[in-house]
């Protein structure tokens, strides 16, 4: 297990993630600006929508998962 603090590099401290560590380091600096347009889209909401399709395609599955289940 490798521990990564808040503002270190996953580059630096676990080069065993390759170029990965750098995706990773640009995913994680852009993680407040993500946050901060999700609070603006809609303060009042209860959670985050993120695209109408992709959650209906997430819906469908999940129900026929459900469905399949229950037989």
């Amino acid at each position: 297990m490798i521990e990564i603090g808040e503002h270190e590099s996953i580059a630096a401290m676990a080069p065993a993630y390759s170029f990965l560590g750098m995706i990773f380091d640009q995913d994680m600096s852009n993680l407040p600006l993500v946050q901060r347009g999700l609070k603006a889209a809609d303060p009042a909401a209860p959670h985050s929508r993120l695209g109408a399709y992709q959650e209906g395609m997430i819906q469908a599955w999940h129900e026929l998962i459900d469905r399949d289940i229950a037989r």
